[in-house]
């Protein structure tokens, strides 16, 4: 059930577009760089997907678009989103190279506190200027081998050091995914208050009542 009011996680603060794969195959092993992102003031979202639309009106789709011709659409992950606390802990853990954004989600919201799925499983709703953008179906972006590899910036990590990474940027710290369903697309700014649409205790527990 939904609660009364959504619970306001924060604000967006970097927008940003993945034109092509953040991966690429380097002598025979994916190597993730983040160099392709754009950050963009403006991401239109659909129900294929998100993309940016320039100032002469040229459209830029994300790569996790189901409209992209070489598309990385798989089932969950039409659009993603981080938070500024997330990238803090991994940079902490990790290194200053894990600059905000670098992950790659679509969408970045500062906060202090740790968000957990428990938290936005319920979806999140954006406040934009045409009003409430409704993300539905959130789940966790896990993270993958390439990318934990450039967390540690060492491409001959052992597996045990990977295995680490992989447990510490997984369960949200990486992100989550979600899909937008609505027929109406939806275009977000930077400074748009994003909300919980579940409300959690601290034990995780349902308190919508």
């Amino acid at each position: 059930m939904m609660p009364d009011e959504p619970v306001l996680l924060g604000r967006i603060v970097r927008l940003q577009i993945q034109p092509e794969s953040l991966k690429q195959e380097i002598d025979g092993r994916k190597v993730y760089h983040p160099g392709g992102l754009q950050g963009v003031d403006s991401i239109r979202l659909t129900n294929t997907g998100a993309s940016a639309l320039a100032a002469n009106g040229e459209e830029t789709l994300d790569v996790h678009n189901t409209t992209h011709p070489r598309s990385k659409h798989w089932g969950a992950n039409w659009l993603s989103f981080g938070f500024t606390s997330h990238y803090a802990a991994m940079a902490r853990e990790f290194g200053e190279h894990l600059t905000l954004g670098s992950a790659g989600e679509n969408i970045i919201i500062e906060t202090e506190s740790t968000i957990t799925l428990a938290q936005v499983a319920g979806g999140i709703e954006i406040a934009t200027a045409g009003g409430p953008a409704i993300i539905e179906k959130v789940v966790v972006a896990a993270p993958c081998a390439p990318f934990a590899t450039y967390a540690l910036a060492n491409p001959s990590a052992a597996t045990t050091a990977l295995k680490t990474a992989l447990q510490f940027l997984n369960h949200g710290t990486r992100g989550f995914y979600g899909i937008y369903p609505a027929a109406k697309s939806a275009h977000l700014r930077i400074g748009d208050a994003v909300y919980a649409r579940s409300a959690v205790s601290v034990d995780g527990r349902d308190t919508a009542s």
